[in-house]
């Protein structure tokens, strides 16, 4: 796990306006290989869906508590491009 003042959302190439923000689970996911990249439907079915944890106007992301949560990384360009998530992991 992360210390806290370790980012967990870091972007290469962030320009002034751009958002960056960390989707986690609102509940803890099951552990284990099988569960590890979870689907969108998984983390809705399993934890009740997610929350965002941000927007952030910098580089990189506060910490978010992610152990045995589901978290994605996302960004929202400044230029007017659709936001894009990275694939979910659960933190074991």
């Amino acid at each position: 796990m992360p210390e806290p003042s370790q980012p967990l959302c870091e972007t290469r190439g962030h320009r002034p306006g751009d958002k960056i923000w960390i989707d986690r689970s609102r509940s803890t996911l099951p552990t284990g290989p099988a569960h590890r990249y979870p689907s969108d439907n998984q983390v809705e079915s399993y934890a009740g869906g997610w929350k965002q944890c941000g927007p952030f106007n910098r580089v990189k992301s506060d910490y978010v508590h992610s152990w045995h949560y589901a978290i994605r990384g996302c960004m929202r360009p400044a230029d007017g491009r659709p936001s894009v998530c990275g694939r979910w992991i659960v933190d074991q």
